[in-house]
């Protein structure tokens, strides 16, 4: 008779990514970003993690709750965390959690624009037409 894998019998109530809080922001083009997981229960053997950035799959892993990111981009990123079996199939997802991503300007301060840095000019008089009389 046929052999088939065992169902994992894991039900997780909790799956929650708690570092980096929610609206964290990093600084510079360097930053990296050190990502911590927690599931309740733990993960199990036959169970795989999976780590999606801004919706995309960027790792597979059926050891640790750990990740770190290097070399994201400036703006906002989204990350989200899934339990699936061996199979594929989802059985838990965790809500998403937002971060930021903050660079230095490095345009010249000459050519930095915005309505506070120069103050407008003053108003040039102009002649009536016709002259004085």
């Amino acid at each position: 008779t046929p052999v088939r894998p065992a169902k994992s019998g894991v039900e997780y109530a909790v799956l929650e990514i708690f570092q980096p809080a929610d609206d964290e922001t990093f600084f510079g083009a360097d930053a990296v970003v050190d990502v911590r997981i927690r599931s309740e229960p733990d993960l199990a053997p036959e169970d795989q993690m999976r780590l999606y950035l801004d919706g995309e799959l960027i790792a597979r892993t059926v050891s640790g709750p750990e990740y770190t990111l290097s070399g994201l981009g400036r703006g906002a990123h989204k990350i989200t965390a899934q339990i699936v079996d061996a199979q594929g199939k989802a059985k838990i997802l965790s809500e998403p959690r937002v971060f930021h991503i903050r660079q230095e300007t490095v345009g010249a301060p000459s050519r930095a624009q915005g309505p506070s840095l120069r103050p407008p000019p003053p108003p040039k008089p102009t002649p009536k037409p016709g002259g004085r009389k």
